[in-house]
């Protein structure tokens, strides 16, 4: 069986220097080189994977939230096995992203414990299988 795979390069976003882990450093236009995301489509059936490569960062979730919007009748799987880095501030973006979006079913695969956790905390409950199941609140900061 033929299935049909598209791939999606992240153009234009900005990208933190490799020896640089603090947070809001980006790329001057000096030079250096990000990992920008990559998201490979692979439709079958009703069935769509999305496949995020590279560096997942808050910009890439609003990225995907547009590509979630296109999947009106699909079911839809984000599979995140082969990002290089999620941070916790990318979590929370994408914690909204999959709140907001309303595939048929959505189920995400390849996250750490860590970062299911943080879903959990930001209103996202992942069932045994990686359904998305939203409708808890976020906990309050006091």
């Amino acid at each position: 069986m033929n299935v049909p795979s598209v791939q999606y390069h992240v153009q234009g976003l900005p990208g933190r220097h490799p020896d640089d882990s603090s947070p809001g450093r980006f790329l001057s236009s000096r030079g250096g080189s990000a990992t920008l995301p990559r998201m490979d489509r692979q439709a079958s059936d009703g069935k769509v994977l999305l496949r995020i490569t590279g560096r997942f960062d808050p910009t890439s979730a609003v990225l995907l939230e547009r590509e979630l919007v296109k999947e009106t009748g699909s079911e839809v799987t984000l599979d995140f096995g082969s990002v290089d880095e999620l941070g916790d501030a990318s979590v929370a973006v994408l914690s909204h992203v999959l709140r907001s979006t309303h595939p048929r079913s959505l189920r995400v695969r390849g996250l750490r414990r860590h970062q299911e956790r943080l879903l959990k905390y930001f209103g996202v409950e992942l069932d045994d299988r990686g359904g998305v199941h939203s409708g808890a609140e976020p906990h309050a900061h006091a």
